[in-house]
C-alpha cells in the first residue's frame, strides 16, 4: 500500500501562507478542547480555580456588555427604520 506523506493538496485547506492545514475535525477535538482551554484559564499554577480570576472576569464581561448593548440597539434601529 502507497501512502504519502502529506495529503493532496485542496485549495481549501491553504492557511493564508499557503500552508496545508488539516481540515476541521468535530468531537474530541472541537468542543472539548476548547472547554479545557477556558477551564485551564481560570487555574493557578498548583490546578485549583482562582475565583478571583473567574470574579474579575465575569466583571469584565458584565461592564463590556453594557458598553456594547446601547451600541447594538442603535445600530439595529437605524437598520430597522425605528
Amino acid at each position: 500500500m502507497n501512502q504519502q506523506p502529506y495529503p493532496p493538496h485542496h485549495p481549501n485547506m491553504l492557511n493564508q501562507h499557503g500552508h496545508w492545514q488539516p481540515p476541521y475535525q468535530a468531537g474530541a477535538t472541537g468542543q472539548n478542547s476548547a472547554t479545557k482551554n477556558v477551564v485551564n484559564y481560570f487555574k493557578k499554577d498548583d490546578g485549583k480555580f482562582d475565583f478571583d480570576k473567574v470574579m474579575d472576569t465575569a466583571g469584565q464581561v458584565a461592564n463590556t456588555y453594557q458598553q456594547v448593548s446601547p451600541l447594538v440597539k442603535g445600530i439595529s434601529s437605524f437598520f430597522t427604520g425605528g
